[in-house]
């Protein structure tokens, strides 16, 4: 009976998408056929617009009567405009941060959307990090290099269930704007961040499409529904100039609302994305070698004149997945709710497109008064950010959901919502920190009653396939654990590794305990090092092993007094290996003795973890070289002339007995 019963929902299922199916189609060419009569100024032109939208919302009660129904990942399209998906390798997720380590709001807000991409089951979505270069994250904690297969990928950015993908924005300017990189440059050093957000923010989206958003953005319910199906609208259209005539373009990428530049969605090679960059790079090289360092106003001039070219484009070639929403896609159903706002008097009184000034009004002023007096009294600290509701009017607005929101203050007065770079307010600059938070936490008891995402009572395949970013991917990160805690059998596991870095079974052989090598070297070459040894795992699975690394300073090896269990005849080739490596070594080397990888870690980035490792503990040490031995037959030798390490001795004593020769290798840290 059950197997009756599935079989009628899946043929009832195989109706329903097929009638969905043509009525898409259906409207997406009544929509084009409606384009030509905009063109042609038909009579009809009227009836033609009240057609299509009686029509869509036909379609739109049709859906939502049969909703459950509904599978997304069966469906071409949820909009009744043509459009594209974003494709399995644009599924990104772009963020820019310069200036050190990120904020704690900013890992929440990561957080929140990757607890929307798990809502959708699709792992092909990778968040990546755009940042300076390597020395903006040297000393935070959650990141780690391990480079890519990319030109400009760095590493990882790691915290809880949390992996970005780190690029470095300095490579990428190199290798795309090498024109304009001077201008470029002398922003970042003049500490122009948020000016650089907004340029590179395009230069990424054209290079490998995706999403690019503000880092202190949140997802919000309509988030899911639109990482199950990333659409952007790809059509023609037409619009009336001032002059009363119809032009036309091509609508092909989104904004989140309005003007707002926070958000761009886009396919890779957006032509009209790229004249937005030309025009910047037009405008850079026009920026004074004498530019101000942090300045407000120098800062606002630039953002202007980013505005003037941005707005030529607002309905044009792209609009907004609000309006795309509301206006077109077949599951929407009007409903509004209550949905946090702002605080109230906390808003600009400058509109920047009209240019009116409108103060605050009484009660707006008593607003700001009372909250800035009660957040001063608190010394700006509350005990829970949703604290805040205590110190100030915060209110709520009923609209259509947006499917996220940045971390700002807005306005119930269009136009007038907060935004750093127009506000000359520092109290309004400071509430819109703590207000930041208080969306935050509230977004998050919302999240975590459950029921939150829209379009998840939906069914939506998961998308379990592996995709390719390998342009922007970083390697897989390792875990470094003391010697000390290390276990026996990894102990035994870095005995045998030893020989294949070396010819100790030779020297193993007849030793003076009696043992197997292996347990020899772990006697005389591990046990003894433990306090100077780590080893190295995989961090996903930190049971799993893949090499370890002895290294330290001079000081350190002089202080271990290390047992000489070889037959007699070694001692002379021991003492002269010894006599080689202290000629050349000086009072502040940093000496890895061993470093020794299995098969199957190599070739995988993680020596690359390993000797930034070693190069912090020896900057940590203030230590001014990273010296090594490697004999001249292995194919170490080369990838670590190809790092930078030069030979400064050549060891042919064993030349004899192994017909090799020990190369001893510096890297010199003064010189980086």
């Amino acid at each position: 009976m059950a197997t009756k019963n599935l079989d009628v929902e899946t043929i009832a299922s195989n109706i329903f998408h097929s009638e969905f199916e043509q009525r898409i189609n259906t409207l997406k060419l009544d929509f084009l056929k409606l384009q030509q009569s905009i063109k042609e100024n038909t009579q009809d032109l009227e009836e033609h617009k009240q057609n299509f939208h009686l029509q869509l919302e036909e379609t739109r009660e049709w859906v939502r009567c049969r909703s459950e129904k509904l599978d997304i990942s069966r469906c071409s399209s949820l909009f009744a405009v043509p459009t594209q998906q974003l494709g399995e390798d644009e599924k990104l997720i772009h963020r820019i941060w310069m200036g050190g380590g990120l904020p704690e709001p900013t890992k929440s807000a990561m957080l929140q959307w990757d607890a929307a991409i798990q809502a959708v089951n699709d792992n092909a979505y990778k968040n990546i990090l755009w940042v300076w270069d390597e020395d903006q994250l040297g000393t935070d904690p959650h990141y780690v290099s391990t480079g890519g297969a990319g030109e400009f990928t760095l590493g990882q950015y790691r915290f809880g269930d949390h992996v970005s993908h780190v690029n470095s924005l300095k490579l990428l300017a190199l290798a795309k704007a090498e024109d304009y990189f001077s201008a470029v440059n002398l922003l970042h050093d003049k500490g122009y961040y948020a000016t650089l957000s907004d340029y590179f923010r395009f230069m990424i989206v054209i290079e490998f499409g995706g999403v690019y958003m503000d880092s202190d953005t949140i997802p919000y319910k309509p988030a899911a529904l639109f990482l199950a199906k990333p659409e952007v609208p790809d059509y023609s259209h037409y619009v009336q100039n001032d002059a009363g005539e119809w032009q036309r373009h091509h609508l092909n990428w989104m904004n989140l609302f309005l003007d707002e530049t926070g958000l761009i969605v886009a396919r890779k090679n957006n032509q009209s994305l790229r004249s937005i960059l030309d025009k910047l790079h037009e405008q850079y090289m026009r920026l004074p070698q004498d530019m101000p360092y942090k300045n407000r106003e120098f800062e606002l001039l630039v953002f202007e004149q980013l505005y003037d070219e941005w707005k030529l484009h607002i309905g044009c070639s792209f609009m907004s997945h609000d309006e795309l929403t509301q206006t077109y896609s077949v599951l929407f159903h009007h409903q509004t709710e209550p949905v946090l706002c702002g605080m109230r008097g906390m808003r600009l009184s400058h509109d920047i497109i009209t240019g009116i000034h409108l103060p605050l009004d009484e009660q707006e002023g008593q607003s700001y008064d009372r909250c800035i007096a009660n957040l001063t009294q608190a010394d700006w600290t509350l005990d829970s950010a949703l604290d805040l509701a205590q110190m100030g009017d915060v209110y709520y607005v009923d609209e259509v959901p947006r499917m996220a929101y940045p971390l700002q203050l807005r306005s119930d007065i269009e136009h007038y919502h907060y935004y750093n770079v127009l506000s000359t307010d520092e109290y309004l600059d400071r509430v819109n920190q703590v207000f930041g938070d208080f969306m935050i936490a509230s977004n998050q008891q919302a999240i975590e009653r459950g029921a939150f995402w829209y379009g998840v009572m939906s069914r939506v395949d998961a998308n379990i396939q592996l995709h390719n970013h390998n342009r922007l991917t970083a390697r897989e990160a390792v875990r470094f654990i003391p010697g000390e805690q290390t276990s026996e059998a990894d102990r035994y596991e870095m005995a045998k590794l030893i020989f294949e870095t070396s010819y100790l079974e030779y020297c193993s052989a007849g030793n003076v305990l009696g043992v197997n090598l292996t347990e020899l070297q772990k006697k005389q070459n591990i046990e003894p090092y433990l306090s100077l040894l780590d080893g190295i795992y995989d961090d996903n699975s930190s049971s799993e092993f893949m090499g370890f690394v002895i290294s330290g300073s001079s000081a350190q090896y002089d202080a271990i007094k290390a047992p000489y269990y070889y037959r007699d005849e070694m001692k002379a080739v021991d003492n002269a290996y010894d006599d080689f490596v202290l000629t050349h070594l000086r009072d502040d080397d940093y000496f890895i003795s061993t470093v020794a990888l299995k098969s199957s870690a190599r070739g995988q980035g993680v020596f690359s973890q390993v000797f930034n490792r070693v190069k912090k503990d020896a900057q940590e040490q203030q230590c001014s070289r990273v010296v090594l031995t490697v004999y001249e037959s292995s194919d170490a030798l080369a990838i670590y002339q190809k790092m930078g390490f030069e030979v400064i001795g050549t060891f042919d004593y064993v030349q004899d007995i192994f017909f090799d020769n020990v190369q001893l290798l510096a890297y010199n840290l003064t010189d980086r």
